[in-house]
């Protein structure tokens, strides 16, 4: 990992800021890639109580850093949807613009679904450390059904990682896919992931 980048140093600022308030959150995709360096766009959730906290420390961090808000969609008041969060730095020196998008993802939502709730997205995350890892079981979860849900399909680099979770961490993913479908359907998704039989997973969209 880099620490020089500037976009590292800001999403670290933060981190620490919200431990050092006692905020939970945790890293819903990726967290091994944005710690080595692929921060420039980070999704996340945080303790839905202290959102409107996070958002005065993000704020803070990157104006004490020098980094200013292009862009920012949904409220902190909003305990439910997701709010985007766009900050960039530049370098006139350098002749260089660096970027931070930060998407917080207080529950996980399908078109006014309440698919895992908060609770939910922090259980069994990481408390150690600043890049905080949610639960295998729930990314996994999330990395199959947001891209199913919403295009149709299974994204190819999540497949692998699906798989092995949903496998090794099979009461874990039954226990968050019972949130939002039958005990049916999920064991009939759970078997099917662990088989990599996407294309059954594809054409059961319409049913779930």
């Amino acid at each position: 990992m880099s620490a020089t980048l500037p976009e590292i140093q800001l999403a670290e600022r933060f981190f620490n800021s919200l431990s050092e308030h006692g905020i939970a959150y945790c890293i819903l995709r990726n967290a091994e890639e944005v710690q080595q360096g692929d921060a420039h766009d980070i999704d996340m959730t945080v303790d839905a109580e202290h959102l409107a906290k996070a958002e005065s420390l993000l704020q803070q961090v990157a104006t004490d850093s020098g980094w200013k808000k292009h862009l920012q969609t949904g409220t902190a008041t909003d305990p439910v949807n997701i709010k985007c969060y766009h900050y960039y730095l530049a370098d006139e020196g350098e002749q260089k613009i660096s970027i931070l998008h930060i998407d917080i993802f207080p529950t996980f939502t399908w078109k006014g679904y309440i698919l895992l709730d908060n609770k939910a997205l922090l259980q069994g995350g990481d408390t150690e450390g600043i890049y905080r890892q949610a639960a295998p079981a729930t990314e996994a979860v999330c990395n199959l059904f947001v891209r199913l849900l919403f295009n149709g399909y299974v994204k190819d680099k999540y497949k692998e990682s699906i798989q092995r979770t949903f496998s090794s961490y099979e009461e874990e993913v039954m226990s968050r896919m019972q949130h939002f479908l039958t005990a049916e359907k999920a064991q009939e998704i759970c078997r099917h992931a662990q088989q990599g039989e996407w294309t059954r997973i594809e054409q059961a969209r319409s049913s779930i």
